[in-house]
């Protein structure tokens, strides 16, 4: 038998690609534009690129520009953009740096396009590790050939001192490597590509007839799918998942980075299909679409970073229970169909519609068993609780889509896993538990019987997460203090009012800042599990499920596809 079937590639947001700037004659007599990213190392870098070029240019001058905001295009930040187009209408040229990371590599790159396009020739310096990553991010602005420039020295935030010793040793003999390299990128003719670049292929309206195998290998081939048997999706199986909405195929629901691919909900529905989900689990997954593109979320600090991220989604509502979702024991094992497709709906979305392919845009170094994703309820039955989006101001009543990031699981226990817990023993193990990112978070799921001693002893969600705010903690020489200032972390309070970082590093620190990326969810059982990490990007985000005006219908249509395990 033979499908045709539709492509899951997005559109993406019309950019003609364009030939680089003219190159200067000389760089005797120039001025160059040194540009930073967020990072502060990035500063000492172009300090010494402007040290050499000095030494071998006559009269050349250097200005500096630094760009705060991370993971954010200059092009889409209207004050900054007019503030960067001015200081770069001085200049001749433009040299920016550091890429030295996924999701930093691929934005600096951006931004480095946003130059061309002023008409200033640049070049991006970055750790040749990064080169996909710049690359990608260039040709999502329409500047597919940016010349780079690559160093053989990694990320520097880790270290806690950027001295002249740690720039001599590392920093300065890579410099020197490179000088005539960064001079001839800015000077050299351009090639016949680089100055009338090809347009790459839209696959958008792309569509493929073939056995159920052959669709199979060529999704895989073409970087759609990771190739695991996908459902064909074809015309008749995308209009059936679009019966679970009532928005028009049309609809656009954002762009989703780094592609900046037009989210349609056709789009979705494509992968939704793919991924082997029913029309009952779509209005979760348009929700979990604009969650992920909500502006605190930051997304591509999540799926292009080379931190080993995962995506965790949550549901809380009637919506849970209509479409099975489990929330009770062994809730984060893939056994059942609501739970494993919607997350890999997700995945295939973020492929697909945000071009995030490994080692291309996704430079997640070692990788982790929860890149797919995960996605669980609420057990709200059985929560002593409110739910979860009551702490984003929606009802009880509501159904919502939480999505968080986090990055590593850790079971909770004091006591033993088998034996007698109180109130103090689960305590002293969430206050143990580690936390990976710059501004710490993390979602702690707890069973319902753990929920119900904690409830019984008089405490609340809240109560909770203040007490493993004040009581995990670190020796203060652990954080890495100067990262967290050069590079525009510094911890905050509500309000935006820096907190108080210790002065000896002998005193002890929060591991968690405060509760700002932290939450507690009911689900499992017997006792609990810390999903620690994230919160530095921005969210969690919660976002409202929408259900169409057919959904009751709709339901019964679908309640009997349910597991129903056999004896033996």
């Amino acid at each position: 038998m033979e499908y045709t079937v539709l492509s899951p590639w997005a559109a993406a947001e019309s950019r003609q690609p364009r030939g680089l700037s003219p190159r200067l004659d000389t760089l005797a007599g120039k001025t160059i534009g040194l540009y930073a990213h967020f990072k502060g190392h990035a500063i000492k870098i172009l300090d010494e690129v402007a040290r050499e070029l000095s030494a071998r240019f006559s009269g050349v001058t250097f200005t500096h520009f630094q760009y705060l905001k991370e993971i954010t295009e200059l092009i889409q930040d209207d004050a900054y953009a007019a503030q960067a187009a001015a200081w770069a209408s001085g200049v001749d040229a433009v040299i920016t740096a550091y890429g030295d990371a996924g999701s930093c590599s691929l934005f600096l790159a951006k931004n480095a396009a946003f130059f061309e396009k002023q008409g200033k020739p640049t070049v991006d310096l970055l750790c040749r590790s990064f080169q996909n990553s710049s690359k990608r991010g260039a040709a999502s602005q329409g500047v597919p050939g940016l010349r780079l420039v690559e160093m053989s020295f990694g990320d520097l935030s880790g270290e806690k001192v950027i001295d002249d010793a740690l720039l001599e040793r590392v920093v300065r003999p890579e410099v020197r490597r490179v000088t005539d390299q960064i001079a001839a990128a800015l000077t050299a003719p351009l090639t016949e590509e680089e100055a009338r670049p090809t347009r790459a292929r839209d696959y958008s309206s792309y569509t493929f007839t073939g056995t159920l195998q052959e669709v199979n290998d060529q999704f895989y081939k073409l970087g759609w799918t990771t190739g695991l048997p996908i459902v064909p999706p074809t015309r008749e199986a995308v209009d059936e998942m679009l019966t679970g909405t009532d928005l028009s195929p049309d609809t656009v629901l954002g762009t989703i980075p780094p592609m900046n691919g037009i989210a349609t909900v056709e789009k979705v529905a494509v992968n939704a299909v793919m991924a082997g989900c029913l029309p009952t689990y779509l209005p979760v997954i348009l929700a979990a679409v604009r969650g992920m593109l909500a502006p605190n979320i930051q997304l591509c600090g999540w799926t292009c970073s080379n931190a080993n991220w995962m995506p965790f989604t949550f549901v809380n509502g009637r919506v849970a229970k209509d479409i099975h979702l489990h929330s009770g024991r062994a809730v984060l094992s893939p056994y059942y169909k609501p739970n494993t497709a919607i997350p890999r709906a997700l995945a295939y979305i973020t492929m697909n519609i945000g071009g995030v392919r490994q080692g291309m845009e996704d430079m997640s170094a070692m990788g982790t068993v929860g890149r797919g994703g995960v996605c669980i309820a609420e057990n709200e039955a059985q929560s002593p609780w409110e739910p979860l989006q009551t702490r984003y101001g929606f009802t009880a009543e509501d159904s919502t889509v939480t999505m968080f990031w986090p990055a590593d699981v850790q079971t909770l226990g004091g006591g033993g896993l088998g034996g007698a817990f109180t109130p103090e023993s689960f305590l002293k193990s969430m206050c143990q538990v580690k936390a990976f990112g710059w501004w710490t978070g993390g979602v702690f799921i707890l069973s319902p019987e753990i929920a119900a001693m904690f409830a019984q002893a008089g405490w609340t969600k809240q109560r909770i997460l203040d007490y493993v705010v004040e009581y995990n903690r670190v020796p203060a020489d652990e954080w890495n203090l100067r990262w967290l200032v050069e590079s525009n972390h510094e911890p905050r309070k509500d309000g935006g009012i820096p907190v108080e970082t210790p002065l000896d590093g002998s005193y002890s620190a929060r591991r968690f800042w405060n509760d700002a990326h932290m939450f507690i969810v009911v689900a499992g059982a017997q006792w609990g599990v810390a999903v620690t990490g994230g919160g530095d990007h921005g969210g969690p985000s919660c976002t409202k499920v929408e259900l169409p005006k057919n959904w009751d219908s709709l339901v019964a249509r679908y309640r009997d596809i349910v597991p129903r395990y056999l004896d033996y």
